[in-house]
């Protein structure tokens, strides 16, 4: 996610004609909203939250319970006194934020005062004397709503920025007690935050050398030994790591808020305080994102697959176990008060581990890519140590890999015909390794549910699209130098490129 990243239109034309018809009718959400019964309002905001979660045309929707007062009503409830009311108004405005793009992020900032009680969440003490897992839970939905305004909305920066949110969310991030989940919202705002924002960056000095060296430590951990060094094939990671336990064991981080932090710098790099530090601050950015980018995740599938099946059927061969207890005890066919619902599904922790690999590697190439387009202020000489530093930590080779994995799982993923020539081009190991990748996708859609599977391939597929971004402006920038790191690119660029087009004649033919 980059700031202003989701450009979507506001839907033109009459809102009523965009909208279904069952969503027509407010006066029933409006009533539960204004209930005097708190389950009530926070069924309500659930209910808006998933219209909006499975709107055809989100933008439209959102407009439309806007007008019809739906908006108006959610908003308060964002710091009801029930804190599950809060929770469920502030997701579900998070999701109009998320899902409608700048029209609805900026008529929820200047027309319906979202950010007063935004600002209660994040600077107000109250919510730290709530339950752990709520005041988590309400935390993470107004990061998110958060990063949502600061993408879209002109000014919310300053705002959030003035405001002391910003401190409050740094103080968050290098929380090691903290919810990974919670310290990695809070490096995704600032991530987004931080660009071009001098205001944070003198806050951020009046911290002290502390601050900053605490960014710098949560940077190393992609590439520390503890962590395997960023093994390509160890998913490690402490994305599936316990939250409950966390606090008494405070964790050094993730991969993903590694990447995040790294983004966060080579922002605080390009502003004038930090011009000493560019040096020191961009050679650690650059060994982090070497590392995260040998991860490789899409080399990962076939492990994370035979994990996920593993774990399932262990699951399932448990109940079974326990069921024929149950039967042998005389207790009847079901074992009581079992309704097939799970607070924690037996795949999510071996999952989460792969995902905070995948997100650490897409947000460690969209930094490189960010870092590659920051020409303006740059002299000649500037420029020249950037690439020297790039070409030597080595990142356009791991890029270059990086694509060559694009090409192979394009061809195990989309396409269900290769093309002839292609397949003769290549050697029986090539032939091994799609169909052992083709393989792992299929065991993952069989054993995730849709949506999860549905995620992992479109994280892949994103990766792919930062991957494009990140080369091309390597080689727009810096042409002379690095076309000499690029020799075998355009091979992987051609066959990509036919493998989509295969695939999507394929989908017409079908």
């Amino acid at each position: 996610r980059g700031k202003k990243g989701r450009q979507k239109a506001s839907p033109a034309g009459k809102v009523e004609n965009m909208v279904p018809e069952k969503f027509q009718n407010v006066a029933p959400v409006l009533q539960s909203l204004r209930s005097t019964n708190a389950a009530s309002r926070a069924a309500a905001c659930t209910a808006v939250g998933g219209m909006v979660s499975h709107a055809t045309n989100a933008p439209a929707l959102c407009f439309h319970l806007a007008r019809t007062g739906v908006v108006k009503a959610i908003v308060p409830l964002m710091t009801d006194p029930n804190a599950h009311v809060s929770v469920s108004a502030v997701n579900t405005v998070a999701k109009m934020a998320m899902c409608g793009g700048p029209g609805v992020c900026n008529g929820l900032a200047k027309r319906s005062d979202v950010m007063t009680p935004l600002l209660s969440i994040l600077t107000g003490k109250w919510v730290e004397n709530l339950q752990n897992h709520i005041a988590s839970n309400l935390l993470y939905g107004a990061l998110d709503l958060a990063t949502s305004l600061a993408e879209e909305c002109e000014g919310m920066t300053k705002e959030l920025t003035k405001s002391e949110a910003l401190a409050r969310t740094v103080r968050l991030m290098l929380n090691g007690s903290a919810p990974n989940k919670i310290r990695e919202k809070a490096a995704a705002l600032i991530s987004v935050a931080s660009d071009e924002n001098l205001l944070f960056g003198q806050q951020l000095l009046k911290k002290g050398q502390n601050a900053l060296d605490a960014f710098i430590k949560l940077l190393t951990y992609s590439s520390s030994d503890n962590n395997n060094g960023g093994a390509p094939n160890n998913m490690g990671g402490s994305g599936g790591k316990d939250e409950k336990n966390q606090s008494k064991n405070p964790s050094p981080g993730s991969k993903r808020l590694s990447a995040l932090c790294g983004s966060i710098l080579v922002n605080l790099a390009e502003l004038p305080p930090y011009q000493k530090h560019r040096g020191t601050l961009i050679k650690g950015v650059l060994k982090s994102t070497k590392c995260l980018l040998e991860t490789r995740p899409g080399h990962l599938l076939p492990q994370l697959a035979i994990k996920i099946k593993q774990k399932n059927a262990e699951f399932e061969s448990s109940v079974a176990m326990q069921q024929q207890a149950f039967e042998a005890k005389g207790g009847g066919s079901a074992i009581p008060n079992w309704s097939g619902h799970r607070s924690t599904q037996p795949f999510e922790p071996i999952l989460n581990q792969w995902l905070d690999v995948a997100l650490s590697c897409k947000v460690a190439i969209e930094t490189t890519a960010n870092l590659c387009a920051t020409t303006n202020a740059q002299t000649e000489g500037d420029f020249n140590r950037l690439l020297s530093a790039i070409a030597g930590e080595g990142v356009p080779k791991a890029l270059i890999l990086q694509l060559n994995e694009q090409v192979i799982l394009c061809a195990a993923l989309n396409a269900t015909k290769l093309p002839q020539q292609m397949v003769d081009s290549m050697d029986e190991e090539m032939k091994q390794r799609i169909k052992t990748l083709h393989d792992a996708w299929t065991i993952i859609k069989q054993e995730l549910p849709t949506g999860d599977a549905v995620r992992v391939g479109r994280i892949l597929g994103e990766i792919g699209e930062r991957l494009l971004h990140a080369l091309a402006n390597i080689i727009i920038h810096f042409p002379q130098k690095a076309l000499g790191d690029m020799r075998g690119m355009w091979r992987s660029i051609q066959q990509w490129t036919t493998l989509l087009l295969t695939s999507y004649h394929d989908d017409d033919d079908e």
